[in-house]
Parts: structure tokens; sequence; C-alpha cells
């Protein structure tokens, strides 16, 4: 009997270490998600979430509140979606759309209880899984491309290179943007993190940055390319100590994209869209012509209920009603979205809406406001949403969540361990 509470105190200490490993290997692993089925992710988040529960009532319920108030900032521009699905829910739309946002409000809460107990871990850990799982779907991606003789079928490239584009998503299980908006990021972080990497895994990053920016190229998608060529250029600027020899490194740069635009087909198509960017008439097969019909109707629509909205479960068929109203036949058959997340918020829930998940985002770069990587990826994200609804997709809304709540929620081990010279405040 006397050696009963000893043991027991040894169990629980070995049950408190499998729960706190299982924690931090399940956070970790699902920053592996762009390449993973949609419910793998899921599986994972609810390991992640049994784990750091069970960690937190081991170590004595230790409080919460003043953890989860700061992760809760990201979750209370999308109350709206919560408010409305409790009194609609009957609407297939609206739980729908509930369903997506979902992870908006449980991984506050998950997050607050794993940091109670555990400490983060570096932010090169989970950008480095995210950059990886991105290298694997690359590889995996071109190899098809090869073998399935789509990549060098010169019919594919036809038109604006849709046909390709279509095929590229059947493989890869991502949507061109998203691919190209993943793989920018991952690229950006190689390049600000190369300095610090051992020769070999400079070989190993390197081959795999250069496999997807190619792969980027090949897709197409304007912003994550304007992205990252904007990205680059700010990155370079930042951790190069000779900044004379910055001139040859852009110049190089373009020079590059430049003969890229002549050698692959599809960014030479999608590129040249552009010029017709001033065009008042729309024409097929033009994506930026379908953006500004997309945004015009979209805008207006925003200016008609721009205090309080029309509710999730109305957007869609208004959009479609405005597209219609105008003879935009692609837009009302395809039901497109406004493309803007931004506008998609303003549209469902108005003008306040936006200003809280604008604050949002202000809040999260404020906290991270010493790291030019965090700013880049901030940036990056807002960019992004400026042509596309990225929370209107679960890989999107994992993307968001998984980043801005390691940046809440990792202030004390972000970017202080990775070698370069303090960076100044941006300004």
């Amino acid at each position: 009997m006397k050696g009963t509470p000893y043991s027991l105190l040894q169990v629980e200490s070995k049950f408190s270490c499998i729960c706190s490993i299982g924690a931090q290997l399940s956070l970790v692993a699902l920053f592996t998600f762009p390449m993973l089925p949609l419910q793998v992710p899921n599986i994972i988040f609810m390991l992640f979430a049994l784990f750091s529960i069970a960690q937190w009532i081991i170590n004595g319920k230790p409080s919460i509140w003043k953890k989860l108030g700061i992760s809760f900032i990201i979750t209370i521009p999308f109350i709206p979606y919560l408010i409305e699905y409790l009194f609609f829910h009957n609407y297939p739309t609206v739980g729908f759309e509930m369903e997506k946002k979902f992870l908006f409000f449980i991984a506050p809460l998950i997050f607050a209880f794993y940091t109670s107990t555990s400490k983060l871990l570096n932010f090169r850990v989970y950008i480095r899984t995210f950059a990886i799982s991105i290298i694997l779907l690359s590889a995996y991606t071109l190899i098809h491309l090869i073998t399935c003789d789509i990549l060098f079928t010169t019919s594919f490239y036809a038109g604006d290179s849709s046909t390709l584009r279509i095929k590229f998503e059947d493989i890869s299980h991502l949507h061109p943007t998203y691919f190209g908006f993943f793989a920018t990021i991952s690229i950006l972080w190689i390049l600000y993190d190369f300095k610090n990497l051992s020769n070999s895994l400079k070989w190993f990053f390197g081959v795999s940055g250069i496999v997807m920016a190619f792969l980027n190229f090949l897709v197409a998608s304007k912003m994550p390319l304007f992205i990252l060529i904007l990205g680059s250029f700010f990155l370079l600027y930042k951790i190069t100590v000779k900044k004379k020899h910055l001139l040859v490194t852009y110049a190089a740069m373009l020079v590059s994209f430049v003969l890229l635009l002549l050698i692959i087909p599809s960014l030479r198509e999608r590129m040249f869209e552009m010029k017709d960017i001033m065009a008042t008439n729309y024409t097929d097969n033009n994506s930026v012509l379908e953006r500004k019909v997309i945004f015009a109707s979209s805008m207006n629509l925003f200016k008609s209920y721009f205090w309080f909205g029309l509710g999730c479960r109305n957007t869609q068929a208004a959009l479609n009603l405005s597209y219609a109203a105008i003879h935009f036949l692609p837009g009302v058959i395809k039901q497109y979205n406004s493309h803007n997340q931004f506008l998609t918020l303003g549209i469902s829930y108005g003008v306040f809406d936006v200003l809280f998940f604008i604050s949002s985002v202000l809040f999260v770069f404020y906290k991270q406001r010493r790291s030019a990587f965090a700013f880049v990826l901030i940036a990056s994200i807002c960019l992004t949403m400026l042509t596309e609804s990225i929370l209107e997709r679960q890989m999107g809304v994992y993307f968001y969540v998984l980043f801005m709540l390691i940046f809440i929620n990792g202030v004390s081990v972000l970017f202080k361990q990775e070698g370069y010279q303090p960076e100044q405040t941006l300004p």
C-alpha cells in the first residue's frame, strides 16, 4: 500500500509526458495540411485537442482565460456566422458556411489549453514542416505532369491554359491559386532562412525552391506571383548585408522573369491578359476581365447592404442575380463568389464586420511587428484576400487560423534564434 501513491505519481507523470509529446507532434503534423485529404487534418486536430485537454487536466487545470482572450481576437469577425447559424440552421448554405468556419471557434480554445501547460516550439519547426509538405506535393505533381504527358503537350496550354490548370488541380488536389500562395510562402521562407541552413539542407531546399517556383510560374496565378516577386525583393533587402549588390540581384531576377514569360506558354498567356485591364467590355477566356465584372458586382452589392449585410444564406443568390442582370453567364453558371475576402464579409455582415476583421489582422501584425518574415506573411495573406475569398475553403481556413494563432501565442519563441542581426521595427 505504501508504494501505491508513488506508483500513481509515476503513471501520472508518464501519461503527462505522453500527452505533452502527443500534443506537440500533432500540432506540428497539422502544418502538413496542404498535402493531406481534408478529413486527415480534421482527425489530427482532434488528436491535438484530446492531448492538449488531457495535459491541461493532469497539470491541475491552470487558468486559460487570458490566453483564450488573446487568441479569441481572430474569432470575433466570425461570430455573425454563429449567430446566423443559431437562427437559420435549416438553411443548407448556413450550415455549410458554419462547418468551414468552425475552426475559428474551437482552435483558439484548444490553443489556450495547450499553451497553458506547454510552450510552442520555435517557429522554424512549423514553417519548415509546412514548406516540406508543399515540396512533397510539388514533387508528386511534377512527376505526374511529366508521366501523364501533360507538361510537354501543347494542347493543354491553349487559350488561357485553363485545361492545364484543371489537370494540375486534379493531380495536386489544390486550386492553382492556393498552391501558388502556399508555394510562394514556402519559397520566401527558404529565402529568408537560407543562410542558417547546413550545406546539405541548402541543396535540398534550394532545388526544392526552384521546383516550387517553376510550378508556381506554370499555373501562373497572378497574385501569388506578384507576392513572390515583391516579397523576394523585400526579404533580400532585409537579409543582405552589402546593399550595393542588390541592384544586380534585382536585375537578374527581372531578366529571369522575362525569360520565363517567353518560355512558359501558360505564364505568357495569363500575364498578357493584363493588357486588357482597362477594357470596358467583357470577353470570354480572359480572367482579368472576369475578375473586373465580379468585383464590380460585389462592390455594388456591398454598397447596397453597407451597414449590416444580407447574411451568408443570401450572399450567393444575390451575386447570381447581379451577374444575371448584366448577362454575365459564367458567373451565374459557376456561381462565382466575390473573390475578395473583405467584400465577402462585407456583403454578408456589413462594414462593421469588415472593420473587426481588419482590426484582428492588424493586432496580429502589431504582435510580430519586429519580424520581416511575419510582416511578409501577413501582408501576403491580405494581398491574396484582395483577389480570393481564401476563408471560403477549408485549406485557407487552416492556413489562416494556424499561422495567426502561432503568431499570437508564440511571441516568446518567434524569430529570436534565427542568427540574423536584430531587425528594426517596420514603419
